[in-house]
């Protein structure tokens, strides 16, 4: 296995307990255990590929944009066994939401997890880097991969939840 792959690998199970400590950008985690979300929409992680264009495995997780006690929303990502990644730094790109966070491996590594969805119902992206540039949070120099190392669809689940975004990402 090259190295390359080894990353997105260790980046798709990359959220360990303790992910906090090692440092979180853009978001936050959440205990793993059962809550009760707000959940708007859920998405299907698919069709993926890695930074050579060859089919890869789906990571194992569910995607769903949730509305936040202060009525903004979020995009949740959950994966078994692991912390919730909560994304809730949003920026407007085109007709698209861009969600954007960084998480350190508590060795100095640092990737970035990178979610688009439309504006109105419709597919968004799932991406994994392996370098970027930017801050979180920063609307003037916002995240943005410059080495995507994984590369995904994001397929509503139930067309009747994707409901158009703009009020509640505004």
């Amino acid at each position: 296995m090259n190295g390359r792959a080894a990353l997105v690998r260790a980046a798709g199970l990359l959220l360990v307990v303790g992910c906090s400590s090692a440092g979180i950008d853009g978001g936050h985690t959440e205990p793993a255990a059962p809550h009760a979300l707000d959940r708007i929409a859920e998405y299907a992680v698919s069709d993926c590929r890695d930074a050579r264009g060859e089919p890869v495995a789906a990571p194992p997780c569910r995607v769903s944009r949730v509305r936040l006690g202060s009525g903004r929303d979020a995009l949740v990502e959950e994966r078994p066994g692991y912390d919730t990644l909560v994304l809730d730094q949003a920026r407007a790109e085109g007709k698209n939401w861009v969600f954007a966070l960084t998480l350190g491996d508590g060795s100095g590594g640092r990737v970035m997890h990178e979610l688009s969805i439309p504006a109105a119902p419709g597919r968004g992206r799932f991406r994994i880097a392996d370098r970027f540039e930017g801050e979180a949070g920063n609307a003037e120099d916002p995240l943005r991969a410059t080495a995507v190392a994984l590369d995904c669809a994001l397929v509503p689940r139930d067309s009747s939840g994707a409901l158009d975004t703009t009020r509640a990402l505004e």
